[in-house]
């Protein structure tokens, strides 16, 4: 809706309850989300979603314009070499002798400045009305802007009583309701006690909203701690930041996220796979925590780090030089300050499990990532999570988010899966994520039982994700739960799941562990006691 000016100039449309168009066959095909809605307030509510992590996204530059380089060559020169003939020849000479990356990408370098064709195409693709993409690829567009622009957005209808129709592939349903962002505490408590209401906790996914101007340069440091003292004063607490996300934001390194033939036309080789930038990004993590400069709590608000999409290399920095400290103190502080600050949790708000041991594995294997890397039936690069991870979640009591995307959930290029096998796919991750710490021999059985404490969604929906087939929106996660419970009776007599109770297990995953760290959480990032 953002950009077309007959729905962001109507206030009557232009907010959260609105339904855009759906392609129903692709929806109940399980399709990549671009062309329809997955998780909008009316599906979380008639999905009985009860709390939402709402990430705000303003959408990055990079899959925009050309390279961060600045090698590309200009529109104009590049339809001048096709005419020619000039792009054709050179692309069969690599194919012939054996490159065919280096073919694709000869034909493809048309799409790699922001010219008219990339735009159509991503017109297409992405289903963005074209002015947008003209937009989000000019030089008006900023990120601290649309920021502000979608906290906006979604405080238009908060608390509202609302209703819309929305299309599904067993027909169209009418869903009336309300959404409430939350405040605090209280305001779950309202929400879990009411029938037809969604908690919206606000969450933000990529630094880059506050750390890079439209220019795509890194903003001062000073602006940056200006910035996050401003979202600090919002009426609404943000609970986490993810720091990094698909292209350098002048704070850290990420992780690769794109696919192989997107690597063709997308850029994310500049800060790829880095460590923090030194005097910078541990300074901005400091400010979201409200640490100084001795790792001691300074009293104001807290907004959490989410480790998603951040480099296996900064995630190694950010356990050594921040949560492992600060933790170690933390355990000696009195109780009433360990109860006004808990413990630094770790967050990996959507992912998946590599099967790799440590972060320093998944160093050393950075340069094999390709469509294909995978470690057993695990999808194995260093933008999932690892033994290492798993274990600094479980000691620091945070929070791994199961993705519902199938390529980081292991299902390789290509493959066709039936439906209990890709039903399957996801309840593989959360029995591994809990063998890392039940197959620990140096922990006991009560530790060992807290691996339960660990898992959540984080499906990622409207993150235009490919979804596993039987869960294509948040209609289907009481789909999700019913396949997890069937599944843990078939292991019960393993992980503890007979003493703990399989309904149990269900509930902790399917809400309650979000749930309570939420509620463990929302004081320190409202300030209060």
């Amino acid at each position: 809706m953002r950009n077309s000016p007959a729905v962001e100039g109507d206030p009557g449309r232009f907010h959260a309850w609105t339904e855009l168009s759906s392609n129903v066959k692709k929806m109940a095909a399980g399709a990549r989300g671009t062309h329809y809605t997955q998780a909008n307030i009316p599906r979380l509510i008639e999905g009985n979603v009860k709390l939402a992590f709402a990430s705000f996204t303003p959408i990055e530059k990079g899959f925009f314009i050309g390279s961060a380089h600045g090698d590309e060559r200009p529109f104009a020169e590049e339809l001048t070499r096709w005419i020619r003939g000039e792009t054709p020849k050179a692309a069969l000479f690599r194919l012939v002798t054996g490159d065919i990356d280096g073919a694709a990408r000869e034909v493809t370098a048309i799409l790699r400045n922001d010219g008219p064709l990339r735009q159509l195409v991503q017109r297409f693709v992405m289903d963005y009305p074209l002015n947008r993409v003209r937009f989000l690829s000019g030089e008006r567009y900023d990120y601290w802007t649309e920021l502000l622009k979608e906290y906006d957005f979604l405080k238009a209808r908060d608390g509202e009583r609302c209703a819309a129709e929305i299309a599904t592939p067993h027909g169209t349903r009418r869903v009336e309701g309300r959404y409430r962002l939350v405040e605090g505490p209280e305001t779950l408590d309202e929400v879990f006690a009411a029938d037809d209401e969604t908690a919206l906790l606000l969450t933000i996914e990529g630094g880059h909203v506050f750390s890079v101007g439209p220019d795509l340069n890194p903003l001062p440091l000073t602006t940056m701690v200006e910035r996050v003292q401003a979202m600090k004063e919002w009426d609404h607490p943000v609970l986490f930041l993810t720091l990094a996300h698909h292209f350098f934001n002048g704070l850290c390194g990420h992780a690769h996220s794109l696919i192989d033939s997107a690597d063709w036309i997308m850029d994310q080789e500049f800060g790829l796979n880095e460590d923090f930038v030194p005097d910078v990004g541990l300074s901005v993590v400091r400010e979201l925590l409200d640490l100084d400069d001795q790792l001691r709590d300074r009293g104001g608000k807290r907004i959490l780090i989410d480790v998603r999409h951040m480099s296996a290399r900064a995630r190694k920095t950010y356990y050594d030089e921040i949560v492992r400290p600060y933790n170690k103190d933390h355990a000696i502080q009195p109780g009433r300050h360990q109860r006004r600050f808990p413990k630094i949790p770790v967050i990996m708000s959507h992912c998946g499990y590599t099967g790799a041991p440590t972060l320093d594995r998944l160093i050393a294997d950075q340069a094999h990532e390709c469509d294909r890397w995978h470690r057993g039936a695990f999808y194995a690069w260093n933008i999932n999570l690892s033994d290492e991870d798993i274990r600094v979640v479980h000691q620091s009591e945070g929070l791994v988010g199961l993705c519902f995307d199938r390529r980081i959930l292991g299902q390789k290029p290509g493959q066709r899966l039936p439906a209990e096998r890709a039903r399957d796919l996801l309840i593989d991750q959360v029995l591994a994520i809990a063998d890392v710490i039940f197959l620990d021999d140096r922990l006991d059985d009560a530790e060992k039982a807290r691996a339960w404490d660990i898992i959540c969604i984080g499906s990622d929906f409207d993150g235009v994700i490919h979804p596993l087939e039987p869960y294509p929106t948040a209609l289907t996660l009481q789909d999700f739960a019913e396949d997890l419970r069937r599944r843990l009776r078939e292991v019960r007599h393993t992980r503890q799941i007979d003493a703990i109770g399989v309904d149990e297990l269900v509930e902790k995953i399917a809400w309650k562990n979000a749930y309570e760290f939420a509620m463990r959480h929302l004081p320190a990032a409202v300030g209060s006691s």
